[in-house]
Order: C-alpha cells, then structure tokens, then sequence
C-alpha cells in the first residue's frame, strides 16, 4: 500500500525545514499527540534511532521503537522506517519539500506491505490514514505560517 499527501506552505523552504526536523514540534502538529525522542547521541541524521509515542484511539498508547532515520538531507527529505503491527516489514515514511511559486510544497509519502490479515481492509484504513495525514499537514501548515519565529533544531 502507497499513501500520500501534499500541502503547500506560504513560507520558505528553510522555515518548515525547521519545525518538520525539531522533533519537538511534532506533538503540535501530530493529530495523535505523538511525540518523538531521538534516543541515539549526537545531531539527528542518517542512522539516528527515535522512539515514538503514540496516542491510538484517544486513550491507548503505544511506544514505538527501532524507528531509524533513513534520509535526511536538510530542506530536502526527512525519512525514516517505522516499525508497525499492521505490515510486514517497517514502514517507509519519508517527507519531501520542495519551493513552489506559493512557498514550500512538502510531500508525505509511506509504503508499506500489509499483513495477509490486513489486506482486506486496505480501502478503509488508506481512508483513515489519510483523513489524519490531511489533518496533520494542515496542522503544520498553521503552525508554520503562524510562526514568527520558528523552533529549530539542536
């Protein structure tokens, strides 16, 4: 299964740059509250290992670990394999940015193989998944252009 969404942000590249990779920023703009910790020493980057926490259904939480940086170009890409029950293997999610003639354009996209036991409800959780991608884009998309100054990294 491929998803993806898009959203252009009337700023500069380098300042959606800065609040996509402070992964303090995420809780604000995560529609599940989820909160990123870089667990591994020195500056996020290729090879870093983050631990996610993740709100599900409003009143469970899971901590998701192993989830390994796996592209970071700065006001590029930011990638990483997230490991989920639902697929076979860690999910592939990668955010791209890239100038548009309105500010940024950043680009969401995951690939993942699903279990057997999933597949048959592809249709319905592509359309969960992406009613809270589209929240979480227009999410950071206020929050980037409301930003007078924004939080960044290190």
């Amino acid at each position: 299964m491929r998803m993806e969404k898009s959203v252009v942000i009337a700023r500069p590249v380098e300042d959606v740059w800065a609040v996509l990779s402070n992964l303090d920023n995420v809780k604000r703009w995560s529609t599940t509250g989820s909160e990123f910790r870089q667990t591994s020493p020195g500056p996020l980057g290729v090879g870093a290992s983050v631990e996610i926490d993740r709100a599900v259904l409003g009143r469970f939480h899971i901590r998701l670990q192993d989830v390994v940086v796996t592209g970071y170009e700065p006001n590029r890409t930011l990638a990483m394999t997230i490991p989920n029950g639902i697929a076979q293997q860690p999910i592939a999610e990668r955010f791209t940015l890239e100038p548009s003639k309105e500010g940024t354009r950043i680009t969401r996209v995951a690939e993942m193989d699903l279990k057997r036991g999933i597949r048959p409800f592809e249709g319905m959780l592509a359309s969960l998944l992406g009613w809270g991608w589209g929240r979480d884009l227009a999410n950071l998309k206020r929050l980037v252009e409301a930003s007078t100054q924004v939080n960044r990294p290190g």
